[in-house]
């Protein structure tokens, strides 16, 4: 199963979403980041790579219960 991402902007690194929902206005990454689901990119593969955000992958690999919550492709 691989982990998706988003990035805030263009030129921005790879973060990882909480609880993105379709009816709020805005989204928070993992690391405390606010995003506007109006402004939000494509989902990306999440990889851990140099392109991701550092804190994220940190949280990513800290807690289990938390992989139940974002989002993947099977």
């Amino acid at each position: 199963m691989e982990v998706l991402g988003r990035q805030i902007s263009e030129n921005g690194v790879l973060h990882l979403m909480d609880g993105e929902k379709a009816d709020q206005e805005t989204w928070f990454t993992l690391c405390g980041r606010k995003i506007r689901a109006t402004h939000a990119l494509s989902l990306q593969k999440f990889d851990a790579g140099e392109n991701c955000c550092t804190v994220c992958v940190r949280m990513q690999r800290g807690n289990a219960l938390l992989h139940s919550r974002l989002p993947t492709v099977a």
